[in-house]
């Protein structure tokens, strides 16, 4: 109240004014204010600046009331008034007046929470096929998507993410029990539950169920010919509250958006871009529907600069509405496309622009957690893998905090993938487990679908094959049975690069052959430069090296004009395949593309390879010291520089450092040949320092018999007398790294 009169206000901005009253005449710090109202030191302290104006403004009405917020000067704020506690006279509301909650087929839903609501209001979830027909198998999801965009468009009710709810699609019972289940799993107050069936004269019958348990169940049942038609009603039956849109209704426009809803839903991006568009055509754009587009356009095509006017035209709209969490969305939207176009500093500004709005309350803390998760894609982009990760867990923790059940367990798998690159492997490995876990129990099948994904390069970068190929294997049976053909693609390229790393090649072209067919000419560009990449790692080992050079080559090129991380893992492999070959100008070309990488073990292992080739032999060896010395072992590149250290070592006779060493390379993993290699290298020599018995050189001449490339790129070693050596004492040295000699 303001001179006697009500005075509305954002949430925040209410919540900063009551800590301001509750603790007058003292000086509160930004950061006490910013860890009591905002609670987070998260975001700077102009944030707080400009939520104290805000405040100013709303009670600064008249020149008495001016002061009653002061400024501090480097220390924060203090209230100077007098302030008298009241006790709050709220009556309890009579019974005559209580609202009955008895379920008719004529009943109007209570009141449900506005979109300022801490948890989301409603979960729209995927309606029951009843009606015998699989041609209308699109109505499913499709037009619980139509149903959710109608609702957020209204903007009266909050409703909870569509990606959430689209997993319901096998709920397996009808009634209260799915409904509690569902706002129970997904965080929400009330579930929608629809079922369509033909009627005996053929016609369509929509029944609905709304509400959270027996007790307060809204029952309706809708009858017509046209099944979009019927979903508007429904969206009506539920908006009652506002006055409903007197225009007609473009019913085959509005079934076709709600088959494009279906397909994005899906996964089925190539089928649901042309059919927005066309809708887009016919219908009353609105932001959301350009949001969408946009989205659709990044993922499914190259043409970034198209998404990112889609995306500013949405971002256009959404301000003119005043739609804040909307914009927040987009803000996101725009990070990820300046992500995927190499653009970092647009991102990083669209993340600063998204995040300012949700710390200054303009928007609710809701959407929070989708901007958190773009910056923390975005960091991993630009290699501050460290940073990413804390962005990732401050991302869990708001969704958390708003009861955003799917976006906390997304924002937790995405923290899982970054902490590989950090590396911190055995957490990353035990938190996507856990969120496997987690989304299997809830049902969010698809955040189940990319923790696997996660999971399965997780373990092939600790070289447990096996597990990470069951891990892609498993996500691809996920995308298969939801239908999302380019997540079933993306896994299986992920396996072929498991397959190749493991050995099992013909597998692995078999994998290769199979993404091709599917894909066709019209794949997404990060799923055909994924699968060029891994194309070319198979040709490398099965000995078509000019193809597989010119392949990676290409594909460098293409990481570099798009500023992806890419382009790390691409220059270190062609500087390895470069030495290979003997071309060492162009190895070294390709290292100066490492200048900037923030894995260092990586660096160093191709500038090891560069000295030993430049006969630099203890420049190299202390070259992969340092870096064992200093950096993480966990990751694929840590555990290949531990290999090399080591075969270093065995080749200088260095035996004392080297047991030291061992120590650390015995908790790899022996399904890695080179691991294997110098595990079983290091047993002979301590069971055998003389001359090898009869067994052991035929147990060698096998070993060696599994590495072809190891025969031609070491041929000293390929040999009785070879491996004498190796047991007997220090060896001519290798101009070849260890794992680069058995590839």
């Amino acid at each position: 109240m303001v001179g006697q009169q009500p005075v509305a206000t954002q949430p925040l901005i209410f919540e900063l004014l009551l800590f301001l009253a509750s603790h007058p005449n003292r000086v509160l710090s930004k950061d006490e204010l910013l860890q009591a109202v905002w609670g987070t030191t998260f975001v700077s302290e102009s944030v707080v600046a400009r939520a104290v104006m805000k405040a100013r403004r709303l009670i600064s009405d008249d020149a008495s009331t001016e002061g009653l917020i002061t400024t501090i000067r480097g220390v924060g704020y203090r209230f100077d008034a007098e302030v008298t506690v009241m006790e709050d006279e709220v009556a309890a509301p009579r019974e005559a007046d209580a609202p009955s909650t008895a379920a008719t087929a004529e009943s109007v839903p209570a009141e449900l929470p506005s979109v300022s609501s801490i948890k989301p209001a409603l979960a729209v979830l995927p309606f029951f096929n009843e009606a015998g027909d699989p041609q209308l198998s699109w109505a499913e999801r499709g037009l619980a998507g139509l149903v959710h965009h109608q609702l957020e468009t209204k903007g009266r009710i909050s409703v909870a993410s569509i990606n959430a709810t689209g997993d319901w699609h096998g709920i397996a019972t009808w009634g209260a029990e799915a409904l509690a289940q569902a706002c129970q799993q997904l965080g929400t107050e009330r579930a929608l539950l629809c079922q369509f069936a033909r009627t005996p004269a053929g016609d369509f019958r929509l029944e609905t169920l709304l509400g959270s348990k027996e007790s307060d169940l809204e029952q309706r049942v809708f009858q017509g010919t046209d099944l979009v038609a019927l979903a508007s009603a429904v969206v009506s039956y539920v908006d009652a509250l506002a006055a409903p849109s007197r225009d007609p209704v473009p019913v085959f426009w509005e079934e076709q958006l709600a088959r494009a809803f279906d397909c994005e839903l899906r996964g089925e991006l190539g089928a649901a871009l042309p059919l927005l568009e066309s809708c887009m055509e016919q219908l009353q754009v609105t932001p959301r529907m350009r949001l969408v587009h946009a989205r659709l356009l990044r993922e499914q095509t190259a043409d970034m600069e198209r998404a990112q006017q889609t995306a500013a035209e949405a971002l256009r709209g959404a301000q003119a509405e005043q739609q804040t969490d909307l914009q927040v969305d987009i803000y996101a939207e725009l990070c990820r496309i300046g992500v995927n176009s190499g653009d970092l500093v647009a991102a990083q500004r669209c993340c600063e622009q998204g995040m300012e709005l949700v710390f200054s309350g303009e928007a609710s803390a809701a959407v929070l957690a989708n901007i958190l998760i773009a910056r923390a894609d975005m960091e991993r982009f630009q290699g501050k893998a460290e940073l990413a990760a804390k962005t990732a867990a401050r991302a869990v923790e708001a969704a958390r905090s708003v009861g955003d059940v799917y976006r906390e367990q997304l924002a937790a798998c995405l923290h899982g993938h970054v902490l590989m690159s950090v590396p911190r492997l055995p957490k990353a490995i035990e938190l996507l487990r856990a969120v496997v876990r987690e989304t299997r129990l809830r049902g969010l099948t698809r955040v189940e679908l990319q923790a696997y994904q996660s999971l399965g390069t997780a373990l092939g970068m600790v070289r447990q094959f096996a597990g990470a190929v069951e891990a892609t294997r498993r996500a691809a049976l996920l995308s298969n049975t939801l239908g999302f053909k380019g997540k079933f693609i993306g896994s299986r390229i992920q396996e072929t690069f498991v397959l190749v790393d493991a050995g099992r090649l013909a597998e692995a072209e078999a994998n290769v052959r199979e993404c091709q067919s599917l894909m066709g000419a019209e794949a997404p560009i990060y799923l055909s430069s994924a699968l060029a990449r891994a194309e070319a790692h198979l040709k490398w080992r099965q000995g078509h090296h000019d193809a597989a050079i010119e392949q990676m080559e290409a594909m460098l090129a293409l990481a570099r004009k798009w500023g992806w991380y890419t382009r790390w893992l691409c220059a270190s492999l062609l500087c390895g395949w470069y030495l290979c070959l003997g071309r060492l100008a162009e190895a070294e070309a390709a290292f100066l593309v490492l200048a900037d990488d923030a894995n260092a073990a990586r660096r160093a292992r191709c500038e090891a390879a560069l000295l030993l080739h430049q006969g630099r032999l203890d420049e190299a060896r202390a070259c992969l010291r340092s870096a064992w010395t200093t950096e993480p072992s966990d990751g694929a590149a840590g555990q290949d520089l531990a290999i090399d250290l080591g075969w270093m070592l065995l080749e200088q006779g260095n035996l004392k450092e080297l047991e030291l060493l061992m120590k650390s390379v015995a908790r790899m993993s022996e399904e890695h040949a080179p691991t294997a290699l110098l595990q079983t290298v290091y047993a002979w020599r301590l069971a055998h320092p003389s001359e090898p018995p009869e067994s052991l050189a035929r147990s060698w001449q096998a070993l060696l018999d599994q590495l072809p490339a190891l025969q031609r790129n070491a041929v000293a070693w390929a040999s009785p007398l070879g491996l004498q050596a190796l047991l007997c004492g220090p060896v001519d040295p290798s101009r070849q790294l260890l794992t680069q000699a058995c590839d």
